[in-house]
């Protein structure tokens, strides 16, 4: 039985209960090929709070409650006001039976934490469960859908398997939450992490040395590679992720600027995944990109469209998983 009423990262939940959920996805995956998906959602409302596009999302959570039979309305937030999304999740919590929140792009404007703090405020606010689906801090739909993609494609059983989770070049400044989730549940399932980044662009230090101790207790290993070209030797897992660097996450994108930032990342304009360079990993790693990706910046295109690449594989994979998310989460509550 699952103990937790919210998923707002991937740290709060067990390895079991991550595990139950990933088990759910697949069988909600295989039902939905099987064309007999049960009403799990039947007569359910959700809403889902979102700044700007949030595009992918919305497309994955429209999909996972339609398969299950729900409803879901999507609500646009003009603007990161604390106290006026509160309200609005105290009013979707009464009428509704979930509230999906994604708030990552918009978060990154604002000083480090504050989307996470808005987050859960809302879920200490309302009775019904809170789905984050990202804000600048974690992202663990994301991560437990990549976590899911490696599994089908190398085995269940991960352990020992090299994971680099590498920043890459781009033009778009987006946030910490995937790639610090992606840390914390690729170390907690013993996978043996290396994490590579240029200078300017470290992670939370207190969510990194907590993927160190999750390595050190289910015996897999986290290292951190500040060499492009060394990360890549022998990985059997790719995931290629970009984020805004260390004082722009500290300040805020908004305070501390889109052209200084972009000053930052020019820098390092040669963090870029080519042929040659992936040579360095083993033939059959497995490539795991944001989609949509800016073509050319990060990863060429023969990597993009080539058949090492599971982005494509992952979306899906995240449909499943907020079905599952959602259905465990309203598991025995009344609507």
């Amino acid at each position: 039985m699952l103990k937790r009423k919210d998923l707002i990262s991937t740290q709060e939940w067990g390895v079991e209960d991550i595990e139950l959920l990933i088990s759910l996805a697949k069988d909600i995956k295989r039902w939905r090929y099987a064309g007999n998906v049960p009403k799990l959602l039947k007569d359910r409302s959700l809403f889902m709070l979102y700044c700007n596009e949030a595009v992918i999302a919305r497309v994955c959570i429209g999909a996972a409650v339609d398969i299950l039979g729900g409803r879901v309305h999507f609500i646009n937030l003009p603007t990161l006001d604390e106290e006026r999304i509160v309200d609005i999740a105290r009013i979707c919590g009464k009428a509704g039976s979930a509230i999906v929140m994604e708030l990552s792009e918009e978060a990154i404007k604002h000083p480090y934490g504050f989307g996470n703090s808005v987050v859960r405020r809302c879920a200490e606010r309302i009775d019904v469960p809170v789905l984050n689906l990202g804000d600048e801090k974690f992202n663990p739909v994301q991560a437990i859908s990549d976590m899911l993609t490696i599994k089908e494609k190398l085995g269940d059983d991960v352990r020992g398997k090299k994971c680099v989770i590498t920043w890459i070049y781009s033009d778009e400044v987006r946030s910490r939450g995937a790639v610090q989730d992606d840390i914390l549940i690729a170390t907690r399932y013993a996978m043996d992490v290396i994490l590579a980044f240029p200078p300017g662009f470290e992670l939370d230090e207190d969510l990194m040395l907590k993927a160190k101790e999750s390595a050190d207790e289910y015996g897999g290993s986290f290292k951190v590679e500040r060499d492009f070209k060394q990360a890549l030797i022998g990985a059997q897992v790719l995931i290629l992720r970009s984020w805004a660097s260390k004082e722009c996450v500290k300040l805020g994108l908004n305070k501390f600027g889109g052209d200084r930032e972009v000053e930052v990342r020019d820098k390092y304009m040669d963090w870029l995944l080519t042929p040659d360079l992936m040579d360095l990993a083993d033939r059959n790693v497995v490539v795991i990109h944001d989609l949509p990706i800016s073509r050319g910046k990060g990863a060429t295109m023969a990597i993009i469209n080539g058949p090492l690449s599971v982005a494509l594989d992952q979306v899906e994979n995240s449909v499943y998983v907020s079905a599952a998310a959602l259905a465990l989460l309203t598991a025995d509550r009344q609507v």
